[in-house]
C-alpha cells in the first residue's frame, strides 16, 4: 500500500489569499497589532500556525501569549473562517476533490493529511471547498509544534488506520 499525505492551505484548498487575510484581520481585532507583516511568499518557511502566532506575540510584546490570549486568538480566527466560507465558499485547488474520490477508492493507496493550521480550521476550510477533513487520519498543529513532527505523526496514524482495516 502506497500512502499520499496532503497539506490543506494551497494543496487541497486554495485559501492561501484568505487564510492570510483572516489572519491580518485576527491580528487587528483581538491583539491589536495592526501592521503585521503580509509578505507570506516564505509560507513553507513559517511554523505551523500557534508557532507564527508565538512569533508575533514575541516581537510585538516580548512574550509569548498566555493560554487564554491564544484561544481567544484561535476562536476568532477560525470565526472569521466560517464568516469568510458564509460568504463566498472556498474554492478547492483545481482537481483536489477528484483525486482525493479517487485514491479513496483505490485498494493500493490510502490518505493522509498533515497541515500546519489547527484541525477547526482544516475543517472549515475543507468542509467550504467540498471535501471533509474527517475523512482521512490527520495531523495538525494541535498535536505538534513543528511540520516535522505533524508529518510524523500522520504517517503514525495513517499506519494505525490501515492496520485497523485489515481483518485478522
Amino acid at each position: 500500500m502506497r500512502l499520499v499525505i496532503f497539506d490543506v492551505d494551497g494543496t487541497l484548498t486554495d485559501t492561501m489569499a484568505v487564510d492570510a487575510h483572516c489572519f491580518l484581520r485576527a491580528f487587528t481585532e483581538v491583539c491589536g497589532f495592526s501592521d503585521v507583516e503580509s509578505d507570506w511568499s516564505e509560507a513553507m518557511a513559517m511554523p505551523p500556525t500557534p508557532g507564527f502566532s508565538h512569533e508575533v506575540f514575541e516581537l510585538r510584546l516580548g512574550r509569548p501569549p498566555s493560554p487564554a490570549e491564544l484561544a481567544h486568538f484561535r476562536e476568532h480566527l477560525v470565526a472569521l473562517f466560517r464568516a469568510a466560507a458564509a460568504t463566498r465558499p472556498f474554492d478547492p485547488v483545481r482537481g483536489a476533490p477528484e483525486l482525493l474520490d479517487r485514491l479513496k477508492q483505490e485498494n493500493d493507496y490510502s490518505v493522509a493529511l498533515a497541515t500546519g493550521c489547527w484541525a477547526d480550521s482544516a475543517r472549515v476550510k475543507m468542509s467550504s471547498a467540498g471535501m471533509c477533513y474527517g475523512d482521512y487520519p490527520s495531523a495538525s498543529a494541535d498535536d505538534a509544534p513543528e511540520r516535522d513532527s505533524i508529518l510524523k505523526l500522520a504517517l503514525a496514524r495513517a499506519a494505525g488506520s490501515v492496520v485497523k482495516s485489515f481483518p485478522g
